[in-house]
This record gives structure tokens, C-alpha cells and sequence, in this order.
């Protein structure tokens, strides 16, 4: 994979991706790769996307370790109850 140097990046420009990263949680790589997709209007492969989504499943896992899954029947139950 390539690798891009950005020089003489705009102050302005620099706040916004860095703000768009942290509220996206990414890193500032990922966010300005993501921010050229949709620019550029190129849609990820989907490998790339697939590794990029379990990549933010590893840094930011949706259950902790000590989180149990409910059963299929009691999620169920839940949904009706609302």
C-alpha cells in the first residue's frame, strides 16, 4: 500500500480532521483516508472494509469481558415488551 505525505495541510483543516477522528474513532490516517473515499466518491472494496470494521471491533469491543449474551428467546421477549 502507498504511503502519502501531506505538507504545508491548512490549520483549519488539520482541527477538523483531527475532530471528525476522534468522533468517528479512528486514527487520523483512517479519517483521511476515509474523508478521500467519500471526496473522491470510491467506495472501499470490500476486504477493506471488512478489515477495517473488525479493526474497530478489536479497539473498541461492543461487550466487555464480563458481559454475557442474552439468548435469542429472552431478546425476543424484550422486543414484545416495548
Amino acid at each position: 500500500m502507498a504511503s502519502l505525505q501531506i505538507r504545508d495541510l491548512p490549520v483549519s483543516l488539520e482541527y477538523k480532521l483531527k475532530a471528525e477522528a476522534q468522533k468517528n474513532h479512528r486514527s487520523l490516517a483512517q479519517e483521511a483516508i476515509v474523508s478521500l473515499e467519500k471526496g473522491l466518491a470510491i467506495k472501499p472494496h470490500t476486504s477493506e472494509r471488512r478489515l477495517r470494521v473488525l479493526d474497530e471491533l478489536i479497539r473498541e469491543p461492543i461487550l466487555s469481558k464480563g458481559d454475557a449474551l442474552k439468548s435469542p428467546v429472552e431478546m425476543m421477549k424484550e422486543d414484545r415488551k416495548r
